[in-house]
């Protein structure tokens, strides 16, 4: 990387902003990337791909015994239909005569990605949509039911004894209220971290709408937690009706007093159990992860707030001195910065929240450098400094598909 960039003349002392996964040979401060770019560069910022950490969030609250068994159950599922292109036509047959005019046609289920935990919504959102005729699909397997749901084409198929006892234990599994419940609290509650999931993988994310965007999200959790009986009894009715249209009926784990290895929060019923011992621990670990995994983001991101508009009449730009000392060789007037920053400030002060711009970019397009040079050059830093890493790493996965192609390919290349 140094090499490359001083064969094309880039001066490494400008670098101002670094991002890597967590990576030990990239993220070390002592001997990984980091270190090298730093010591040629000691103004450059290390920021943790948060992408990255959003993954983290996401499989660090998904280790809890209920959830776990939850996914694996759901893996086994989604495989099960996966392995045979047979079964996966039967699914489908079910599921395309069951709703022919539909505009938009249920998917069948896929299979939860391994690394991206941050993806899997997609495999949940297809899962629930279908689950009433996943459900039809594995009692055809299991017993030979409901023949008149399927398509002529597999109306008289016999399926092999493993087939079958496959069938019967995921028919158990993904019928009992426990699996239900829980696959319910997950689904919608993770439902939360998805749009901004979407937005991390872009290549328009600056360091201070991240930060927005995380607070907001940590905001949302904190509100559900005030309120968990309100939320949690939308989910648990839902997961009534679910439970009903597969005749099981809510039921609550047995325990006895001597029981470690099961939580026995008392509960009155069903619903009061799976909220102590599901719904609110669950939630617990993503508040706790989302601040753990993103106060080096808080931290980095306090500092430039002063410079938006909204917090800069709010906060009067306290943060903002040692961000001034920091880069003082690279603003052009460093002792004139507090008068440009009473200017900077009495611009915004009489317009409405609404009219005045949230990040970094949409300030800098409104900061004339002519007139406010050191504020200017602070906003294109902090522009730069990359705020996550997913859309590199994509390049270098797509980059994989072309050495797959040509290892593949008989036609020989020049």
């Amino acid at each position: 990387m140094i090499q490359f960039l001083q064969d094309v003349n880039l001066d490494l002392k400008n670098i101002r902003g670094k991002g890597y996964d967590g990576a030990a040979n990239r993220s070390s401060d002592n001997v990984g990337v980091q270190r090298k770019i730093k010591n040629e560069s000691l103004n450059a910022v290390y920021v943790y791909c948060s992408g990255h950490c959003l993954n983290f969030v996401i499989a660090h609250s998904c280790f809890l015994p209920n959830t776990r068994n939850t996914i694996a159950k759901l893996m086994n599922c989604c495989l099960f239909f996966l392995a045979s292109p047979k079964r996966e036509s039967l699914l489908q047959s079910i599921i395309m005569k069951a709703l022919p005019d539909i505009s938009k046609p249920r998917k069948s289920p896929i299979d939860l990605c391994r690394t991206k935990w941050s993806s899997r919504h997609d495999s949940y959102r297809n899962f629930y949509q279908a689950y009433c005729y996943v459900i039809i699909a594995l009692e055809y397997f299991a017993y030979g039911a409901n023949k008149d749901a399927c398509g002529e084409d597999f109306t008289n198929v016999t399926w092999d004894k493993t087939s079958r006892d496959n069938a019967n234990s995921q028919l158990t599994s993904l019928t009992s209220f426990d699996f239900i419940i829980s696959f319910l609290t997950m689904y919608q509650f993770l439902s939360h971290l998805e749009g901004i999931t979407v937005k991390l993988q872009g290549r328009t994310v600056d360091i201070i709408m991240l930060y927005h965007e995380i607070a907001e999200v940590k905001s949302v959790y904190k509100d559900i937690l005030r309120n968990m009986n309100e939320k949690f009894s939308c989910v648990y009715t839902q997961a009534e009706r679910m439970a009903r249209s597969v005749n099981t009926q809510p039921t609550k784990p047995r325990t006895v007093g001597r029981q470690i290895m099961r939580n026995n929060a008392p509960a009155i019923n069903p619903e009061e159990y799976y909220r102590r011992n599901l719904a609110i621990p669950f939630l617990n670990h993503i508040s706790s992860e989302l601040e753990s995994q993103f106060s080096d983001l808080s931290i980095l991101s306090s500092k430039p707030l002063g410079l938006v508009p909204s917090t800069l009449c709010e906060e009067g730009g306290a943060y903002l001195q040692n961000v001034v000392e920091f880069y003082a060789e690279d603003l052009p007037s460093a002792d004139l910065f507090p008068q440009e920053l009473v200017r900077w400030k009495h611009r915004f002060q009489n317009k409405h929240p609404e009219e005045c711009p949230l990040t970094a970019a949409q300030v800098l397009k409104e900061c004339d450098e002519e007139l406010f040079p050191n504020i200017f050059t602070l906003l294109k830093i902090y522009c730069s400094i990359p705020a996550t890493s997913c859309e590199c790493e994509h390049s270098a996965s797509a980059l994989r598909m072309l050495h797959t192609y040509s290892r593949a390919s008989m036609k020989l290349f020049d």
